[in-house]
């Protein structure tokens, strides 16, 4: 009896108001068998009670009483205010933590200081990194580029001799972790532990991927059938788009400074002005955020007559056609594209409402990656807030609309199809400015310059996962 109390003592844990007593009485009592009768009663009730907030939580009643309570103002600011202090303390810490390469390099290897800068080794193992980890994950691995590549673009600029690792050290932020340590590694061991301690075949899913039109599907196929470089792959069975994504794989892959994107931007206006002087169109993306560079050209039109994307056919309505005045125009889009000699080869992919291909500016430039869309006039605000994200802004705008019975996409927002994918009655039908789906959200409008995570987060307040 008395090793059953002391166990009823150790599953109190020393927190229940009874375990301190049970202990008393097992250190204590002279003759157990004299109060058997009582001690069964003090441990039944402290079994019993140590249980009962386990059973009320069990429920129903209950757990509809804790869902309501977490979802009240109340419960709200709590745990906005943890996730937040969360977030402060967190971010605290974390500046000296994403230093450590950057400080190791310029403390303990200052003899690697005055070397030239491995700038092409670095940039394709950031690339490497991001196929490697796929687009669910790649995000600080593509920032890191993009701060690399801007290092690089602006040291062309000043026409200086080749960069020095110590002016690197100089001009990239000290707290890019991704970027230190990959330079790290790439200056002391000439190799990125990720990347070279793959088997060849992993290292060519990995370079396969950077294609243009290759996913990892079908990079896995190129390896079963043999292909295990480059140079390889040039000899496979490819599609269209595959071959000239490898054949222009090197410009597709440089980013394209703003100053070329505004100087593509009034070309291109130019070109739907030539077309039709009533198309519009307008340069999304990282652009219309403000970004120094951008991974492609993404351009929505939009047209006063086409407000709808797809038009009934005249002998059954049920059925549905591109409308015929978007696909005209692109078309003779790509016809005045031709015209001033702009396509760097042949498209890449060509729809009625969509075309992607590659332009560039003359012979010796690079040719960089265009993506034409249509949308509807009345609605194109939706798509313009779409196309210029950034991606995590979207995931929080269409949680914002789920929580309300709706669904938000590119086109309209309103309740939901049968998967919720899209909506069945657009309730911004005329949507002529994106602050009318914020306000509609209940979101704070954010101009396309706060588009970016680093910017709007503590304005939302939103904690990426």
């Amino acid at each position: 009896m008395v090793a059953i109390m002391f166990a009823a003592a150790c599953y109190c844990g020393g927190s229940h108001v009874l375990a301190s007593l049970l202990r008393e009485v097992v250190a204590f009592l002279p003759e157990p068998s004299l109060l058997l009768s009582s001690l069964q009663n003090m441990l039944g009730l402290a079994v019993h009670t140590s249980s009962m907030l386990l059973l009320i939580a069990m429920t129903p009643r209950f757990k509809v009483a804790f869902r309501q309570l977490r979802k009240s103002s109340i419960a709200k600011r709590f745990f906005t205010s943890h996730q937040r202090r969360s977030m402060t303390s967190s971010n605290s810490a974390a500046g000296p933590r994403k230093e450590v390469a950057y400080r190791d390099l310029i403390t303990n290897h200052q003899d690697l200081l005055d070397r030239p800068f491995p700038m092409a080794a670095v940039l394709n193992d950031l690339r490497n990194l991001q196929a490697l980890r796929g687009s669910s994950s790649n995000c600080e691995y593509k920032i890191a580029e993009r701060r690399l590549f801007r290092v690089q673009h602006e040291s062309e600029l000043g026409q200086g001799g080749p960069l020095t690792v110590r002016q690197v050290t100089q001009l990239l932020q000290p707290d890019d972790s991704v970027g230190w340590t990959t330079i790290k590694q790439r200056l002391l061991e000439d190799r990125v532990d990720a990347i070279d301690s793959l088997s060849k075949e992993d290292r060519a899913r990995v370079m396969f991927q950077r294609v243009y039109g290759i996913d990892a599907t079908k990079a896995e196929r190129f390896v079963q059938a043999g292909f295990l470089t480059l140079e390889q792959l040039r000899e496979a069975s490819l599609e269209r788009a595959q071959r000239i994504g490898l054949k222009h794989m090197e410009d597709i892959e440089c980013l394209i400074p703003r100053s070329e994107s505004e100087q593509w931007r009034e070309i291109m206006l130019d070109v739907f002005h030539t077309v039709d002087p009533r198309l519009g169109a307008e340069l999304l993306g990282s652009f219309r955020r403000g970004d120094h560079y951008s991974s492609d050209l993404d351009f929505v039109l939009f047209h006063p007559d086409v407000t709808n994307m797809r038009i009934p056919r005249p002998e059954n309505p049920t059925k549905l056609d591109p409308h015929p005045l978007a696909a005209s125009l692109l078309t003779s889009i790509i016809d005045q594209l031709r015209h001033r000699n702009l396509l760097a080869d042949d498209l890449l992919a060509h729809g009625p409402l969509a075309i992607k291909g590659l332009i560039r500016l003359n012979a010796a430039s690079k040719a960089r990656h265009i993506d034409l869309n249509f949308a509807p006039y009345t609605r194109r605000t939706f798509y313009t807030l779409a196309k210029t994200g950034d991606a995590d802004l979207m995931v929080h705008l269409r949680a914002k609309a789920k929580a309300r019975g709706w669904a938000l996409n590119e086109y309209g927002v309103g309740p939901p199809n049968e998967n919720g994918s899209a909506w069945t009655e657009n309730l911004l039908p005329e949507a002529t400015d994106e602050r009318q789906i914020f306000e509609l959200l209940g979101v704070p409008y954010l101009e396309p310059e706060e588009r970016s995570f680093s910017l709007y987060a503590s304005k939302l307040k939103i904690v990426r996962p």
